[in-house]
């Protein structure tokens, strides 16, 4: 595997589960990964194309791991911080719609918002699921290459997709993400380390994201796998320890 095309090719998708939202929700991993591309579909109505700068919010629900996720197929590289994206000039911002007021005020002329939740009243704002839902699950093949960015660290330095995609290899093998292994990422996505640990390694293995917020108390079984920051769990995968 080289580029984030690769664990979302369409051959890899099947009805074994891939992802569990935080109201417990379980995704097949053919639901992801045309999700997935439907995603992408959406923020190329945005401008997004491949080298573009893609904002989001941190927040452990499927809508923003499908933003990443379809963002990165179009070749854009996505940063898990709203206000560093506004003040670099991100082509998108996808937000809770709670927030979009704040975002949209702050944002530049060339940046597009996009709510996720309730249908925004700003008709400048693009609605997340009303577009990516009524999306056309068909995606040309992605013409991304190994050394094109995917994310951006906290500082703002480029994490690329072959540096992203071996890591989460090297987590998936060094934890024998078998398929089927839950992996409960209880870390922000604010962390590459969180992402690739907890997104990318069970896409690339066939384990099962668990999403969950960094504070809440998941049930968490004992061949689990946890992406945490805190704890000595034998079981625990800290991001500060994922090497990209």
């Amino acid at each position: 595997m080289e580029t984030l095309a690769d664990p979302l090719a369409r051959d890899r998708r099947s009805d074994d589960p891939a992802l569990v939202t935080p109201d417990g929700r379980e995704r097949s991993r053919h639901d992801l990964i045309t999700n997935a591309y439907k995603a992408g579909n959406a923020l190329r109505h945005e401008g997004v194309r491949r080298g573009a700068a893609v904002g989001t919010a941190p927040v452990p629900d499927l809508p923003f791991v499908l933003a990443f996720l379809g963002a990165g197929l179009l070749g854009a590289r996505v940063r898990f911080d709203v206000d560093a994206s506004l003040a670099s000039g991100a082509q998108a911002i996808v937000v809770p719609a709670a927030d979009v007021p704040d975002v949209t005020a702050d944002a530049g002329p060339g940046t597009r918002v996009v709510a996720v939740g309730e249908d925004p009243a700003d008709p400048t704002v693009t609605h997340w699921e009303e577009t990516v839902w009524s999306e056309n699950p068909a995606f040309p093949s992605p013409t991304i290459e190994p050394a094109d960015p995917l994310l951006c660290s906290p500082g703002g330095y480029p994490i690329t997709h072959g540096d992203a995609i071996d890591a989460a290899v090297g987590v998936a093998d060094r934890y024998d993400l078998a398929p089927g292994r839950r992996v409960v990422l209880q870390a922000s996505l604010a962390h590459p380390g969180a992402v690739v640990a907890g997104v990318l390694a069970p896409l690339c293995g066939g384990g099962v994201t668990v999403l969950s917020r960094p504070d809440a108390e998941s049930a968490v079984a004992p061949e689990d796998l946890v992406v945490t920051a805190d704890g000595d769990d034998p079981n625990a995968i800290r991001p500060d320890d994922v090497r990209i």
